[in-house]
């Protein structure tokens, strides 16, 4: 699994547009939930959205659920994976926790 560490969803500096969002990036993936908290420790954001290859498929725009825009800063991350392959290790009993930087 590959997590972004910063999104820019109002920037105009990049044409592919993937910094505009936080997607991460894995396949294979049989079990998936993210969730998003602000610096209170509040839930803003969560998803369990994989496509038909085990690739998680809904993006973060820097938004709450409810699509209210957030303010600039850093937002933790908690993000629990399964894989198929069960060979795989994944941050401890499956969970891992990291940061994303939004820039507006």
């Amino acid at each position: 699994m590959n997590f972004p560490n910063a999104l820019a969803p109002s920037s105009q500096l990049t044409t592919s547009g993937e910094q505009k969002y936080f997607l991460p990036k894995g396949r294979n993936i049989k079990n998936y939930h993210i969730w998003i908290y602000d610096k209170f420790g509040m839930k803003i954001w969560e998803s369990n959205s994989l496509n038909l290859q085990g690739t998680p498929n809904e993006p973060w725009y820097g938004t709450t659920m409810d699509g209210k825009e957030l303010p600039p800063g850093a937002y933790l991350f908690k993000a629990y994976v399964e894989f198929y392959d069960e060979s795989k290790s994944f941050g401890t009993n499956n969970v891992k926790y990291g940061y994303i930087t939004l820039i507006r």
